[in-house]
């Protein structure tokens, strides 16, 4: 890893420890009060021991990606915050970032620099469409949409995409709209995905609120949604006719 690299890793954990500290249970932060030194960093830091998941290797490209998590030494955190471990219940991510490595030259880069929350990685197979089989899919919190000052499951999933060495990463679905589930239509560039709209807009995506059908065509970038509302009209008539209203 390149001295840049490494100190990008070491900010981008620094940051993320001082907002999951080892002393505050579900909360996971540290108050340091005044302008925070290296020393207290370094301290900080030293509690935890970066782990970098089993590498996933893309039937094509040249890289290899390695999750990364963090995990307390056993040295005065009771937190745990690896993905052997259980995360769901605290502020903690599954995985925080990715490191790609690049197999020929050995050259390492992070995903991203940005804050947020990874809980899948999905790298497709050249029995896929071929543009997606040049790309990666994520599943990604990194947004707080309802303002309470953290990134965690009260705060909606997105479906995001990068190419194969992680540069362009975007999201796909809205990221105010909840992900549900989305399948991939084999031998094809088209994904289908459900999601969840705040419907109240009081931050929460709640059963009752309607979801939305989207087709998204990885060659074009372009994201539809399926459902129109002249389409939802329709369907909500007819389901009128046939089921409630009372026959005479």
């Amino acid at each position: 890893m390149s001295a840049s690299d490494r100190h990008i890793l070491f900010v981008t954990m620094a940051a993320l420890v001082l907002a999951c500290g080892p002393d505050a249970g579900n909360n996971l932060e540290v108050e340091v009060p005044g302008p925070v030194t290296q020393e207290q960093i370094d301290s900080i830091v030293s509690k935890y021991a970066f782990i970098y998941e089993s590498p996933i290797l893309p039937d094509s490209g040249t890289h290899a990606l390695m999750p990364m998590s963090i995990q307390e030494d056993g040295r005065g955190s009771k937190v745990s915050l690896s993905s052997s471990y259980a995360y769901e219940g605290t502020h903690a991510p599954r995985f925080w970032n990715i490191l790609f490595l690049d197999r020929r030259t050995r050259r390492t880069h992070l995903l991203t620099e940005q804050k947020l929350r990874i809980d899948a990685v999905h790298v497709h197979t050249r029995e896929q469409g071929k543009e997606l089989s040049r790309n990666i899919l994520y599943t990604i919190i990194d947004t707080d949409v309802n303002n309470d000052g953290k990134l965690d499951y009260g705060d909606p999933s997105h479906l995001s995409i990068s190419s194969l060495d992680g540069s362009g990463l975007r999201a796909i679905t809205p990221v105010d709209e909840d992900l549900l589930g989305w399948d991939v239509v084999k031998g094809e560039d088209l994904i289908v995905i459900r999601t969840r709209v705040d419907n109240d807009a009081d931050g929460k995506h709640e059963n009752h609120e309607d979801i939305r059908v989207h087709v998204f065509d990885v060659a074009s970038g372009n994201l539809e949604e399926v459902i129109t509302d002249d389409l939802q009209k329709k369907v909500n008539t007819l389901f009128f006719e046939q089921w409630l209203k009372k026959a005479k």
